[in-house]
């Protein structure tokens, strides 16, 4: 039976609560791997106390660098997660550097999370179609018509591990906001990327054209377009579904 686990990489502990009771709403829940910086981890340890899945929670150590796509990659490195299932990535986002940063925040986690019924829903579409790799809301409003700047760093990625180089990077593409659900094995491909992890050190000071971006963006380009699906929550069947 495949297995559904969470990767939530914990920066802002004030946000901490917000994601907590958002995950308690996968009560298919088989495990929970939190990432964080060492200083961060007594803190998230205490909060845990309060929820039903403390005893399913990993919490791992890592560096303040490659905001919560270097911690991802070395779930995988590390051997945190080899068993084959779902994955749902999510972090405490604030996207300080535009001014609709919460709203984005709650677009992504609603449509991802967001009720019991949305994630049961994500879980059976992947269950009905076993082609599926990658599952994501469609972009937000604000950054739909973004002008992607990360097409030279994508190609030299691509170019290292022998892989054909990109035209052209849709926003439609990959997951922008760097949360989705995905197959395991999936998210294997981005971890055996020949990068550089040095590299990420610098993700933190820029807010585009990293390698982080290019990572974000490499998670849909090295899937299919028929092997990935945006998604959106119904809540219209969820409010017929409460009526009845």
């Amino acid at each position: 039976m495949d297995k559904i686990t969470v990767h939530f990489h914990a920066f802002y502990i004030d946000e901490l609560i917000f994601y907590l009771r958002q995950i308690e709403k996968v009560k298919s829940l088989d495990s929970l791997l939190i990432t964080t910086n060492p200083n961060k981890i007594s803190a998230i340890e205490a909060t845990l106390k309060n929820y039903w899945f403390e005893n399913k929670t990993k919490i791992i150590a890592v560096q303040n660098y490659g905001v919560n796509v270097y911690p991802l990659i070395k779930i995988f490195l590390d051997k945190h997660l080899v068993e084959e299932g779902y994955l749902l990535h999510i972090h405490t986002k604030k996207s300080k550097h535009v001014s609709f940063g919460k709203k984005w925040k709650n677009y992504l986690i609603n449509n991802l999370l967001g009720s019991r019924r949305n994630i049961d829903e994500i879980i059976s579409i992947f269950k009905n179609d076993q082609s599926l790799e990658l599952l994501y809301p469609h972009p937000y409003r604000r950054v739909k018509n973004y002008k992607d700047k990360n097409l030279g760093l994508v190609n030299k990625i691509l170019e290292k591990n022998y892989l054909p180089a990109v035209n052209h990077i849709k926003v439609s593409e990959y997951p922008t906001g760097m949360m989705f659900w995905a197959r395991t094995g999936t998210l294997l491909k981005l971890a055996r990327l020949n990068a550089n992890m040095e590299e990420f050190k610098h993700c933190n000071t820029a807010v585009d054209n990293t390698i982080c971006h290019a990572y974000e963006r490499l998670i849909g380009l090295l899937v299919k377009p028929e092997q990935k699906k945006l998604h959106r929550r119904n809540y219209f069947k969820e409010i017929i579904a409460w009526i009845k």
